[in-house]
C-alpha cells in the first residue's frame, strides 16, 4: 500500500513576525526543517539517519491577510516501511510546533489505513448485535419489543416509513447501545403520582405496595431482560460498547485514528462479541417449536440481508396459492405436497419446482453464513415461479364454461384455453389451470375463500355456478 499524507504550513505574522519576513520562499522552509539537524532535504526526497521518503513542498499566499502557507506532501511506497515513516511524520511535527507553524491535515493515509483495519471488526460486532436484540427481543417480549425503549429510540422504531422487520436496521451503531442499556420508564409520571396518593399511611405500606413503587424504577432492556442470561458484571457490556461506539464513529467521520485505536478496536469487538455469543446461546433454553424458531431466525435474517428478506417475502406470496400448506417443518411440508401431488393438483413440474424453492428458502434459514450482508441470493427461480403463479387464468376458464355452456372436462378446458388464448404458455400451464379452479371453487382443498365460481360434477368436470 502506498502511503500520502498532505499538509498545510502556516506562518500567520501575528504569531510570529521575524518567522513570517524571514520564511518567504520555499527554501526558507526547508532550512528551517534542517536545522534541527535530523533531517535532509534533496531534490524531492526528505531523509532521517535511517530512512528516507517522497517529500515536496509549495507556497501560496492567503489573499487580504498577512499569513503564508506552504503545501507539503509526504510519500511512502511500502507498507513495511510505516514505522519508519511514522517517526518521520512525528518528528516533522514536532520541528514545526517548536516553530509556532501552525499545521493542517490535508490527507492522513496512515490514520485510513488503521480505519480501514478496523471496519471489519466494527461491522461484524454491528451485525452481532443487531441479531442478538432482534432474536431475543422478538423471543422475550414479542412484538411490542419495539416499544420497550427511552422515547427517542421508540418513536424511530415505532414510525410508518419502514416495514417491521426492517426496524432494527434503522438504528445506528450507538442508538443499538442505546437500545439495550439507557434506561426508561414502563409507566408514566401520572401512574406514580396516582399510586403515592393512594398510600395514605407510610408507617403502613405493605411489601406488596412497595414491591410495585419498585416498578416504576427506571430501567435498561439489559437490566431487564438480559442481564440475569449471562454472568457479567453490570458495567462490563455497557461500558465496552460506549467505548467502541466513540471508536466507530472516529472511522464514520473520518477522524484521526491511530494505531493504537485500532488495537482498541480489535480488543473490544473481542469482548463485546464474547458476551454477546453467551447470551445467543441462551436462546436454546426456551421452548419454540421449530415454527416459532424458523419465525425468529427469518426475523433475523431479513434484518441482516436484504437479498434473503426478498426471497422469504416472495416465497409466502408463493404459498397464498396454496392456504393449505404450511411449512412448520420440513417432513410436514413435504407430506402435505405429496398429498396435492397425488390429488392432483399440482403437476410433476410444479411439484419439483415448490421442492426446490422450498429447499432454498430451509438453507437461508438455517446457515448462519448468510448473516454476511455482501451474501448474494439467487432469486430467479423463485420470481419466474411466483410470476407464473400470478398470472391470472380466471377470466379466461370463464369463458370456456360460457362459450360452451355445458359441464366441462379438464381436458375439454385445456383444449379451448389452448386454442383460444393469447399468451405464451408455460410449461406448467395445465397445472395452472387446475390450480386456478380450486382456488375459486369451495369443493376443492385448496379453495383461497374469495370468489366461488365452479363447481366440481364429478372427477375431473366441473362447471360455472350461476
Amino acid at each position: 500500500m502506498e502511503f500520502i499524507n498532505e499538509y498545510l504550513a502556516i506562518i500567520d505574522e501575528e504569531v510570529n513576525s521575524a518567522l513570517y519576513v524571514l520564511c518567504d520562499n520555499k527554501e526558507q522552509l526547508k532550512k528551517i526543517i534542517q536545522e534541527s539537524k535530523e533531517f535532509e532535504i534533496l531534490r524531492n526526497q526528505i531523509s532521517s539517519p535511517t530512512y528516507k521518503c517522497g517529500f515536496n513542498i509549495n507556497i501560496g499566499e492567503v489573499k487580504g491577510k498577512k499569513q503564508r502557507f506552504f503545501y507539503i506532501k509526504f510519500k511512502e511506497k511500502e507498507e513495511k516501511n510505516l514505522k519508519e515513516y511514522k517517526n518521520l511524520l512525528r518528528d516533522f511535527k514536532k520541528i514545526l510546533n517548536e516553530k509556532n507553524i501552525i499545521l493542517e491535515v490535508l490527507r492522513d493515509d496512515i490514520s485510513f489505513h488503521y480505519a480501514t483495519l478496523a471496519y471489519p471488526s466494527i461491522h461484524k460486532v454491528e451485525n452481532l448485535m443487531r441479531k442478538f436484540i432482534l432474536y431475543f427481543m422478538i423471543v422475550a417480549i414479542g412484538k411490542e419489543w419495539k416499544n420497550k425503549s427511552n422515547e427517542t429510540i421508540k418513536k424511530r422504531l415505532n414510525s410508518e416509513e419502514s416495514e417491521y422487520k426492517n426496524k432494527i436496521q434503522e438504528l445506528s451503531f450507538g442508538e443499538l447501545g442505546e437500545f439495550l442499556f439507557n434506561t426508561y420508564h414502563e409507566y408514566d409520571r401520572n401512574a406514580l403520582i396516582n399510586k403515592l396518593k393512594s398510600l395514605e399511611d407510610v408507617d403502613e405500606l405493605l411489601s406488596k405496595d412497595f414491591s410495585e413503587l419498585k416498578s416504576f424504577i427506571p430501567k435498561s432492556n439489559w437490566d431487564k431482560y438480559f442481564k440475569i442470561k449471562i454472568e457479567c458484571e453490570d458495567n462490563y457490556l455497557p461500558k465496552r460498547w460506549k467505548e467502541l461506539t466513540e471508536l466507530r464513529n472516529k472511522v464514520a467521520h473520518n477522524k484521526t485514528f491511530f494505531e493504537s485505536d485500532l488495537i482498541r478496536v480489535e480488543k473490544l469487538s473481542e469482548e463485546v462479541t464474547s458476551e454477546i455469543e453467551k447470551a445467543l446461546k441462551n436462546i436454546e433454553k426456551l421452548e419454540l417449536d421449530q415454527f416459532e424458531k424458523d419465525t425468529v431466525s427469518e426475523e433475523i435474517i431479513s434484518s441482516l440481508n436484504s437479498s434473503a428478506k426478498n426471497y422469504f417475502d416472495i416465497w409466502k406470496e408463493v404459498m397464498h396459492y396454496f392456504p393449505t400448506m404450511k411449512s412448520k417443518d420440513k417432513e410436514s411440508f413435504e407430506k402435505q405436497l405429496k398429498e396435492l401431488r397425488s390429488k392432483n393438483f399440482i403437476d410433476e413440474d410444479l411439484y419439483n419446482r415448490l421442492n426446490d424453492v422450498y429447499f432454498t428458502r430451509n438453507y437461508l434459514l438455517h446457515n448462519t453464513d448468510i448473516d454476511n450482508s455482501s451474501y448474494i441470493v439467487q432469486i430467479d427461480d423463485i420470481e419466474k415461479l411466483k410470476k407464473e403463479l400470478s398470472i391470472s387464468w380466471k377470466e379466461e376458464i370463464v369463458n370456456a364454461f360460457k362459450v360452451n355452456n355445458d359441464t366441462l372436462t379438464l381436458d375439454q378446458i385445456y383444449k379451448y384455453i389452448e386454442k383460444h388464448t393469447t399468451r405464451d404458455l408455460p410449461v406448467s400451464w395445465k397445472s395452472t389451470i387446475r390450480r386456478t379452479i380450486y382456488n375459486y371453487s369451495s369443493d376443492a382443498d385448496i379453495y383461497l375463500g374469495k370468489e366461488d365460481l365452479f363447481q366440481k360434477e364429478g372427477r375431473g368436470k366441473w362447471k360455472l355456478k350461476k
